[in-house]
């Protein structure tokens, strides 16, 4: 495995994510900016960050995306909302519902999705392994975990981290934590990082980006 040279982004506070998305398409394409990968991803401050319309820029630009998550998008890309609805837990849709900024406008958005050949998606929980292996084939890579378990906290804060390097012993990541907490080149072990990610968080996922 080798260590990846991602540049570090910060958060302005409420937007982990779109500071994920910012470092991928930096790594691939130097000159992108947060405010760039910010109107393509149509955010709105305070509001929940969806990756769809990023994925979709940045397999135009020639980069598959594969991403380990349980939500359907063939559903919602058939169904609309009522797609979603169906994959996730009712609280979880909820929160989606009131924490979008229109949540149905991202219909169109994955019916252009789930077509591109460089999509792919295993609706799953995604393992250790399939970090390890898309890591391993030089994908650069993000996860979604509960962050007040990492942090030793209680309580459960959904976050958004890259992956730098897997070594023996650690995962080594971008933690784009905002508010003055920035953590570029965190090293956490493989059993904390697990912890965190695999084992208490009820929806964890893992997305792979790799240029064809």
């Amino acid at each position: 495995m080798t260590f990846k040279d991602i540049p570090y982004v910060g958060n302005p506070g409420s937007a982990c994510a779109l500071a994920c998305c910012t470092m991928v398409s930096t790594y691939f394409f130097p000159e992108t900016t947060f405010e760039k990968i910010a109107r393509i991803s149509r955010w709105k401050e305070g509001y929940v960050v969806w990756e769809m319309p990023f994925w979709n820029w940045i397999m135009e630009q020639g980069i598959s995306v594969t991403n380990y998550d349980l939500i359907d998008f063939t559903a919602w890309a058939e169904n609309g909302t009522r797609g979603l609805k169906t994959s996730v837990p009712k609280k979880e849709f909820t929160y989606y519902k009131e924490h979008t900024h229109d949540l149905e406008s991202y219909t169109k958005d994955i019916q252009k999705m789930v077509v591109n050949p460089c999509f792919k998606q295993y609706q799953r929980n995604p393992t250790w392994s399939d970090l390890v292996t898309e890591f391993d084939r030089d994908a650069i890579c993000t996860v979604v975990f509960n962050s007040a378990v990492l942090d030793g906290k209680e309580g459960f804060t959904l976050h958004q981290v890259v992956i730098l390097d897997i070594t023996d012993t650690e995962v080594i990541f971008h933690d784009s934590r905002g508010g003055g907490r920035e953590m570029p080149k965190r090293h956490e072990t493989h059993e904390h990082f697990c912890r965190a990610w695999l084992e208490t968080t009820n929806a964890p996922s893992l997305t792979a980006y790799l240029r064809e």
